[in-house]
């Protein structure tokens, strides 16, 4: 018995000795930066930087100033089963950075548990000027992932503005995680590191799970009334700009009665309280277009008079893969610049091009791949758009 015993014993041992010369250590991986820095505008005008890791950790934001500074961010892990590696399992972390010198050129550096992330060199951020003058770089259809979206991409980052607004479209063909990746991200990823990047919905983005990708990659304001259409529509303050962003994708299709749409009563409200002297638009379906689409008869007939109501002096819109402006215009028919509000589609962002037409409100119509840039001076704007060979085309 003693001796069974013995063996028995002896055979445990054994297989013990053996399961742990053959278990592994478990090696955990370095820290690194999967996606971003995004910079983003609060509602507030404080701004925000996005990004995501591969591990969780304590997360910060190393401002290099003359007197640096660590400013913490929040985080989450984020789970998306449709996405490929590495972003189906990471973790996203924002920081709202303090109040910043105003047109100042501030290099950062993002920090997990104090080891520095991204590339040897730190990023840089270009605060946003408080007081005029102030430029936006307005694009439209842009992420299609083709040379003419690198094209655009680099018309872009050649004029340096201080803030990105784009006009729906983002992310050719169904607004999907990875599309989001390749053809957003990796396409002007050094600019959004840079300088607020702001972007509307479109049709393509609004594809999958009701634009859901979109809005998880994004941190833009929750002024929404109904939070289920949180950050689909909002605004913000730049300079001497007031920034309005609405939905158009599918917000429209169900109104029967204007004073019962939530975003209309927002829109409403947003520009009776803005003190601002210059109002901007942008949204993805056009009002006013001698395109392939046509004009958008819904948005004409329940959001341009809340426009003209509200001051709006300029509307941005994408949809169109073109360039079209407006004569300045006030309840269909056009009137003085100080009187009417100029409607831009700058759907030349990199999508490919369709044929354009006139119509009784057209000003100009190109089909050619621009980036538009308006300039907002104290009592004056100028808009500018150039083509891919970076010629003055309006």
């Amino acid at each position: 018995m003693r001796r069974v015993r013995l063996w028995w014993w002896t055979c445990l041992l054994a297989v013990l000795v053996l399961a742990t010369c053959n278990a592994r250590p478990t090696v955990t991986p370095s820290p690194t930066l999967v996606l971003g820095p995004l910079v983003q505008m609060g509602a507030d005008g404080r701004l925000r930087l996005v990004w995501w890791t591969n591990v969780p950790g304590e997360a910060a934001v190393a401002l290099l100033s003359h007197t640096p500074q660590e400013v913490p961010a929040t985080g989450q892990e984020w789970q998306k089963t449709d996405a490929s590696p590495p972003l189906d399992r990471a973790w996203r972390y924002v920081a709202v950075l303090p109040d910043l010198p105003a047109d100042t050129r501030l290099p950062y550096r993002l920090l997990l548990n104090g080891q520095a992330l991204g590339p040897p060199t730190p990023f840089r951020l270009r605060v946003p000027p408080r007081r005029p003058p102030v430029r936006l770089a307005i694009i439209g259809d842009y992420g299609a992932g083709t040379p003419w979206a690198e094209a655009v991409r680099d018309l872009v980052r050649q004029q340096q503005p201080d803030l990105i607004l784009t006009a729906g479209d983002n992310a050719y063909n169904r607004g999907r995680y990875d599309e989001f990746r390749t053809r957003v991200f990796n396409l002007y990823g050094d600019l959004m590191a840079q300088v607020p990047f702001m972007p509307a919905i479109g049709n393509h983005d609004n594809a999958t799970a009701h634009a859901q990708p979109y809005l998880d990659f994004f941190e833009l304001p929750r002024q929404a009334l109904r939070p289920q259409e949180a950050e689909r529509y909002y605004s913000f303050d730049v300079a001497n700009v007031h920034v309005i962003v609405l939905d158009t994708t599918d917000a429209l299709d169900g109104v029967s009665d204007l004073a019962l749409d939530d975003m209309a009563d927002w829109l409403a409200e947003d520009l009776a309280r803005t003190r601002q002297p210059w109002r901007i638009a942008v949204f993805h379906h056009p009002p006013y277009s001698a395109g392939a689409h046509g004009s958008d008869r819904r948005v004409r007939r329940w959001l341009v008079p809340l426009l003209e109501a509200g001051g709006v002096q300029w509307v941005f819109n994408g949809h169109e893969h073109d360039y079209q402006r407006t004569c300045p215009l006030r309840e269909d028919r056009c009137v003085s610049a100080k009187e009417g509000v100029t409607y831009v589609i700058t759907g030349g962002g990199g999508a490919w091009l369709r044929p354009t037409g006139s119509e009784w409100f057209t000003a100009r119509s190109l089909s050619v791949h621009e980036a538009a840039f308006l300039t907002v001076a104290s009592c004056r704007t100028v808009l500018r758009v150039y083509n891919l060979e970076g010629n003055l085309i309006d």
